[in-house]
């Protein structure tokens, strides 16, 4: 079986595009009665028309049931959150992996088992920096089992997650933990870390990348692919084929 690290580090903006969020829709065109002409369509204004503060109002629908990034899982929730947040990479407009709040993508070490991201500088509204720390809280809160996170699964390849997700999210061969002393140990074990405020260090379990201009990971090692993410089903056949 086959991951692509780089896509799971971006899994908050796959869900988002999965589940989409709610967009506000247009009116139908007025009819124009018999014999008459419609009239001329209006001209988009110019930018030295426009107002200096642009707001854009977007109908949800409804209230989202959650704003706590570790927990949403329907769309409206997800929607707000995609609007308000961005981890260390994220997707550009053809679908690749580009740098978020990271300053590049990763450096990749120990046989294409840890990845190394350099934060670039950014603050929060409040005007407090982003730090290597709060990514650290953030991945640990996701895979505690206190919080109960409906996705917590996607980070199962992280090392020391299997101790945390266990049997019952297909991650591990032994049940979560539930005792607060086990679950503490767990987090401690897990495989990242924050060396400084601006570095965050990512290891893998027995997997191995290696990144050019697109990225193949397997279990057995790495693998550059250079043609391309496969996207059909015959072509991921074949790649699994190689990699097995």
């Amino acid at each position: 079986m086959q991951k692509r690290l780089l896509g799971i580090l971006a899994s908050v903006a796959v869900l988002a595009a999965a589940c989409g969020g709610a967009t506000t829709s247009s009116a139908p065109p007025a009819s124009v009665a018999p014999g008459q002409s419609a009239a001329p369509a209006t001209a988009a204004p110019s930018v030295s028309d426009m107002a200096d503060e642009q707001i854009l109002k977007i109908d949800l629908g409804t209230e989202p049931p959650t704003l706590d990034p570790n927990k949403a899982q329907d769309s409206t929730s997800i929607a707000v959150l995609r609007a308000l947040h961005r981890g260390l990479v994220y997707f550009d407009k053809d679908g690749k992996v580009v740098p978020a709040l990271a300053t590049d993508l990763p450096v990749v070490t120990d046989d294409g088992k840890t990845m190394t991201f350099t934060l670039r500088d950014a603050t929060y509204t409040n005007g407090d920096k982003i730090v290597a720390g709060d990514f650290v809280y953030s991945i640990k809160r996701l895979l505690d089992p206190r919080t109960a996170a409906p996705y917590a699964y996607v980070m199962c390849e992280l090392a020391g997650a299997d101790a945390l997700l266990g049997s019952d999210n297909g991650c591990g061969a032994n049940p979560a933990p539930t005792e607060d002393a086990a679950i503490e140990t767990a987090l401690a074990n897990l495989g990242i870390s924050a060396p400084d405020d601006k570095t965050v260090d990512k290891r893998w379990r027995g997997i191995g990348i290696r990144i050019e201009d697109d990225v193949q990971v397997t279990r057995d090692g790495p693998e550059v692919l250079t043609h391309g993410v496969p996207t059909t089903v015959a072509e991921i056949e074949r790649h699994m084929g190689e990699a097995a």
